[in-house]
């Protein structure tokens, strides 16, 4: 029910949500760039591929079924990489997906339920806010927020592209299982360490600068800016944030260390300063 007691002011309300949107973009710019440096490398001749960078590629890769990824693991018995599918469903890329999925999803509770308070209220808001008033009510959203393992699915992105964001999609990597033409080179598998490890801290600090930014907006108590929150609505944005920025810095630690299980066991790492390369991230 709306609260007569927020206040709105238009002109800072319109461009405080042009710039999450767009920081919003900056998120999925960065995460489609990881999944570039992974396409670029991983599985393609005279850079990496070699039985581990197949493991990694379908790794990677949402497979759609019960039990594929799972975190990489060294088996030493049989001396092979392999995914320990025990300890999680989840793929490879799916560590980079949740991360804008969730982005989408504190969106939608910052900005979409909050200016839902103030519909009644301020007759702008309904006219210049209606779709983000509609997703406010939606009942899928309402659903997909009552978990994070909601997250998993594409519902976010597919409804902050409704709000004229740019489209997160899957990339997919392609290998052949076989042995013969693997080849990998050495300077081209730092390269790949180096890129990785840009594009993971580019990731890192755009969901960061998110981040502070809905937070800044939250819990601003200045009626001449925004637009105002309830306590009970400040405090649940507060949680949701901080726990994006956690859980987006676990991820990619998590896909670094993935990797890095993967680059220490290859040819290459037992003879070279490959080891001492691994991401920075991790």
């Amino acid at each position: 029910m709306a609260n007569t007691k927020y206040w709105y002011n238009k002109a800072s309300t319109k461009s405080a949500i042009t710039s999450l949107k767009n920081q919003y973009n900056d998120i999925v710019t960065a995460s489609l760039s990881v999944a570039k440096v992974m396409k670029k490398y991983v599985c393609v001749n005279k850079k990496w591929y070699d039985d581990n960078a197949i493991v990694v590629a379908d790794w990677w890769n949402q497979n759609k079924k019960k039990g594929a990824g799972g975190n990489l693991k060294w088996d030493t018995s049989a001396k092979k990489l392999i995914q320990g599918k025990s300890d999680t469903y989840s793929d490879g890329e799916d560590k980079i997906k949740l991360v804008v999925q969730q982005a989408g999803r504190v969106f939608w509770i910052a900005v979409c339920c909050t200016l839902d308070g103030l519909e009644a209220s301020h007759d702008d808001v309904k006219t210049s806010y209606k779709d983000y008033l509609t997703a406010s009510k939606n009942s899928t959203y309402i659903s997909k927020n009552k978990s994070k393992s909601n997250d998993s699915a594409t519902v976010w992105s597919k409804m902050m592209k409704g709000f004229g964001c740019k489209e997160w999609t899957f990339t997919k990597l392609t290998f052949k299982d076989t042995s013969d033409g693997q080849t990998s080179d050495q300077t081209q598998i730092r390269n790949f360490i180096n890129d990785l490890d840009r594009e993971l801290t580019t990731l890192n600090r755009k969901v960061d600068a998110y981040c502070t930014a809905v937070s800044k907006i939250a819990t601003n108590t200045n009626e001449g800016k925004y637009w105002g929150f309830s306590d009970k609505d400040m405090t649940k944005v507060v949680k949701q944030v901080k726990e994006l920025s956690e859980d987006t810095s676990a991820r990619l630690k998590s896909f670094a260390n993935n990797i890095k299980v993967a680059l220490n066991h290859t040819e290459q790492a037992k003879e070279s300063d490959i080891k001492k390369l691994t991401t920075k991230f991790n």
